[in-house]
């Protein structure tokens, strides 16, 4: 079957500009992979957020797991207590808590309380969050949010229940922190499809211009 002069001109054309539309998907930024600390394999975070080693933070969702007791044993009660890095260019826009009680221990642990830090471990704004355990994907320091780049913690005042001599009660936990480029420092994704429309277009328009002129 003989091709049209005009789709033999352009079929090479459509081609390339696919091509490079591939070559754009191909060389896309992918996003950051955010940062994990799980007490089970890094192990236990310390009672004070001033004793924390200062975890840099990504863009995304950033999260904490582990474990605290209330006792009223001979081991003390378990707190765990974070600090953390804001890159430049970035914000904390939220954070979560999912907290549930375990199978193990008796009594009661109804409450755990934490307070958002600054860089000086003071309060900000003295406001402290009680969080109902079990607690699922309760949003924290509403109030508080977004913060600027910079260092904060999330320090561990206290927690409460009612134990008898000997028992004990263990809840596990998970904090998510996300963090998201500032509005300044965002790059926008290439749009592929619409940088693929485009191409071919103009190489349409190009073409069709050099038919025209060939007529003549």
């Amino acid at each position: 079957m003989k091709i049209p002069s005009i789709f033999r001109t352009l079929f090479p054309s459509v081609l390339l500009g696919a091509a490079f539309a591939s070559l754009s998907i191909a060389v896309s930024p992918t996003s950051v992979a955010a940062f994990t600390y799980n007490e089970a394999v890094d192990g236990d975070l310390p009672g004070s957020a001033q004793d924390s080693p200062i975890f840099a933070l990504d863009i995304g969702e950033n999260t904490f797991m582990g474990e605290q007791t209330f006792s009223n044993t001979n081991n003390p009660s378990d707190f765990d207590s974070f600090t953390f890095s804001i890159p430049d260019g970035a914000f904390l826009e939220s954070i979560f808590i999912d907290i549930g009680l375990l199978p193990v221990g008796s009594g009661f642990f109804d409450f755990t309380t934490y307070s958002l830090q600054d860089d000086s471990f003071v309060n900000i704004d003295n406001i402290e969050e009680s969080i109902a355990i079990p607690s699922s994907n309760r949003e924290l320091f509403v109030s508080n949010l977004p913060l600027s780049s910079g260092q904060f913690s999330l320090q561990h005042n206290s927690i409460s229940g009612a134990l008898f001599p000997g028992q004990f009660r263990t809840a596990s936990y998970t904090f998510s922190l996300n963090v998201n480029e500032s509005a300044s420092e965002s790059i926008p994704e290439p749009n592929n499809i619409m940088g693929l429309f485009a191409f071919i277009t103009l190489i349409t328009c190009t073409a069709l211009r050099k038919k025209l002129l060939l007529v003549h």
